[in-house]
């Protein structure tokens, strides 16, 4: 069982592999998408051990279901934005914008 600094620490070595990674190449897009599932990977079993979610057999690893339980938990909502905010710094000015943006594809 992971601790919240645990999985915060692999989120950073995460983002310095994708920050590495050339976009405008095809295996690197597919690196991309393999980090990225390791970062919902990540969330998720987070969320499972911290007992978040009660299951996660058929869970569908993706930032929709990240961003659901973001909404619902204030811990994922602070892993979430962690994770956005390393991978991706200039796409939301705060956490309030990104929690109300997550909030708008509920609607």
């Amino acid at each position: 069982m992971k601790n919240l600094q645990q999985v915060k620490d692999e989120l950073v070595d995460l983002s310095i592999k994708f920050h590495l990674l050339n976009e405008n190449e095809l295996d690197s897009l597919k690196e991309v998408e393999l980090i990225e599932m390791e970062v919902f990977e990540l969330i998720i079993d987070f969320a499972f051990e911290q007992n978040i979610i009660k299951e996660k057999n058929d869970i569908e690893l993706n930032q929709g279901i990240i961003n659901r339980l973001s909404v619902e938990n204030e811990v994922v909502l602070n892993l979430n934005w962690f994770y956005t905010n390393l991978f991706y710094p200039d796409f939301y000015e705060n956490k309030d914008e990104f929690l109300e943006m997550i909030k708008l594809d509920f609607i």
